[in-house]
């Protein structure tokens, strides 16, 4: 798989502003596949958002443009070394760590993850490392505490959920959930994500209601009408869409940005939209 170099210069405005979109960024060797997905699948068992190449590059993308965009995105890198990363592409694979290694960017996380017994190149010998070769609980539960984004309070986010039985789970979405509107009469809820589309949820079964689709790049923003009619949503193809909420139609799509649109809003008659840009303006 191909990689590209980044720098911090090269970090989007939405990753400076927003916070990261994933928890975890794993880099690995495409021999090394099906270790890196067990663990993948494990880390998202434990509540952790994973960037892992099978699940947020669809079919026809760009694959060194969604790489660069996970990295951009991401808080951790997990970086596997392995005999079979050393041979092939080490070279690239070991250039994701620049940003990661710069010890001025104190946001970032950079661990190597040791899974065979492949001997560690001179510019990461000075990184303490995880063990991966034995796969033990020890070397697990120290991966995961150094993966985990800091958490207010004594409980995690996981603890308290365990605590809440009436709490309702929506699990359709791939890859990060970036914003959640609810209609005026509570009934349902509308949420953007990575992949592009927006979802409709029912509140009171907790089932999927209908999914909007149209937009060519991560949504960022939505809005719900107060008369529970359409949705907005701005997204990083430059776009604003409003949907039929009912239908799920596309009624019209407002072009005139020329760089992402990260944030939407509609005013009380549901009359006018707004939306915030990256081109630094804002439209109504």
């Amino acid at each position: 798989m191909p990689h590209s170099e980044l720098n911090a210069s090269q970090i989007p405005r939405k990753a400076r502003r927003k916070g990261f979109a994933y928890d975890v960024f794993l880099s690995h060797n495409a021999k090394d596949k099906p270790v890196v997905r067990e663990l993948a699948e494990r880390l998202k068992q434990d509540g952790l958002r994973v960037w892992f190449d099978e699940w947020v590059i669809p079919p026809g993308d760009s694959i060194p443009l969604k790489i660069e965009q996970g990295l951009e995105q991401s808080r951790t890198l997990i970086l596997v070394m392995s005999q079979n990363a050393f041979v092939s592409e080490w070279v690239a694979l070991e250039r994701h760590t620049v940003l990661f290694r710069d010890p001025t960017n104190a946001e970032r996380r950079f661990i190597p993850l040791l899974l065979d017994d492949t001997e560690i190149t001179d510019t990461l010998k000075q990184f303490a490392y995880i063990d991966w070769r034995q796969k033990t609980q020890e070397q697990y539960t120290r991966l995961l505490a150094a993966c985990r984004p800091a958490v207010s309070g004594a409980r995690s986010a996981r603890e308290r959920r365990r605590q809440s039985p009436a709490v309702k789970f929506f699990r359709e979405h791939i890859g990060p959930i970036d914003f959640v509107a609810v209609t005026a009469d509570g009934r349902r809820a509308v949420s953007s994500s990575a992949a592009k589309m927006v979802r409709v949820w029912d509140l009171e079964t907790g089932r999927r209601f209908t999914t909007l689709r149209g937009h060519t790049d991560v949504v960022w923003g939505v809005a719900v009408t107060e008369n529970g009619r359409w949705v907005v949503s701005g997204s990083d193809d430059r776009t604003v869409r409003v949907w039929d909420l009912k239908t799920g139609q596309c009624l019209t799509t407002l072009r005139g940005h020329t760089d992402a649109v990260y944030g939407v809003a509609v005013t009380a008659d549901g009359q006018r939209a707004i939306s915030s840009s990256a081109d630094q303006t804002v439209r109504v």
